[in-house]
């Protein structure tokens, strides 16, 4: 009776399970994706068994093979039986007689390609190579979205700029970079005044991989006397972005606020019970703090540009720097 080769059954999956809902089939992303790898292979009608062997060979786009991954090598004198392999791809256990392995791989597309074997010895019988399962898979890095420009300002209804104006006019240039042919991106700007906590938003480009905006009005206009608060969105398949802007008050060189307890220098003066600066501030004296943890807190922002490693959606986070 001649022997009988089969893999029953094979998978390829994301496990990262944080990205796994938002991949394309097949395609996985450097540093996030773990690529595991699920087999089952039976054998029968061999005369004599020393060992059975699974393996998973790797080829680029041209062909060529880049690695093998050794799922396993049992020692068995089972003439017949079924065996299920799981693992991780990249991340292989090899015999130098294997080759390279492949503990990483450039961007690109492959052929992941499994393979079963039983031997007798010195001699084997392999599964012939129609009968080996084929996946076809992308290997990506997931760049951050590109923001070549990203400038808002107060104007004159004429549209020159001018610090007392009370039209805002902005520009806008960024980019996603797809890692799959049909990646696109959303690209919002949101804005609200000082004076309410509502945003506002417009949608300067949906369902596309960039947007260029010169000079555009936004449909609002800011009083002098307030400042404007504005967030450029960008969200696509894998991540979102938020960049923030913030355009002052009209500059004056010192504004009490109408309750009298509020007064601002180089701005008007907006929230109660502040003293409220936006100018360079020298010190040429010492000064002391009743509450220095306080006073000493700045605060920077940090925007994400890739997707964290806890899986986390990006997001602007407020930090002590």
């Amino acid at each position: 009776m001649a022997i009988s080769l089969q893999i029953t059954s094979a998978t390829l999956s994301e496990g990262n399970a944080s990205i796994a809902s938002i991949m394309p089939a097949y395609t996985y992303i450097r540093d996030r994706s773990i690529i595991n790898y699920t087999f089952t292979a039976k054998w029968s009608g061999a005369s004599k068994v020393t060992e059975v062997e699974s393996t998973i060979e790797i080829r680029n786009s041209a062909g060529a093979r880049v690695g093998w991954v050794l799922a396993k090598l049992d020692k068995t004198t089972a003439t017949s039986g079924t065996k299920t392999y799981t693992g991780t791809l990249l991340v292989p256990v090899l015999s130098s007689s294997y080759g390279p392995g492949v503990t990483s791989l450039d961007d690109g597309n492959y052929t992941v390609i499994f393979d079963f074997s039983v031997w007798n010895g010195s001699s084997g019988s392999g599964i012939s190579t129609n009968d080996r399962p084929v996946f076809n898979i992308t290997y990506a890095t997931l760049n951050a979205p590109k923001v070549t420009a990203f400038d808002i300002y107060r104007a004159t209804s004429a549209g020159a700029r001018s610090d007392e104006g009370t039209y805002l006019r902005y520009s806008v240039a960024a980019s996603i970079t797809p890692v799959v042919s049909t990646d696109r991106g959303t690209f919002t700007l949101r804005y609200r005044p000082s004076t309410t906590s509502t945003w506002s938003s417009i949608t300067l480009g949906s369902s596309v991989t960039s947007v260029n905006v010169s000079a555009a009005q936004l449909p609002i206009n800011c009083a002098i006397s307030n400042s404007c608060e504005f967030e450029l969105v960008i969200t696509d398949r894998y991540t979102t972005v938020t960049i923030p802007k913030f355009i002052p008050t009209g500059a004056v060189l010192m504004h009490f606020k109408a309750d009298k307890t509020g007064v601002a220098i180089g701005k008007y003066a907006e929230t109660s019970n502040l003293f409220d600066v936006n100018l360079p501030t020298r010190f040429r004296q010492s000064v002391s703090f009743d509450n220095p943890a306080a006073a000493l807190r700045a605060v920077g922002v940090i925007y994400s540009t890739t997707l964290p490693a806890s899986g986390v959606e990006g997001q602007v986070c407020l930090v002590p720097i």
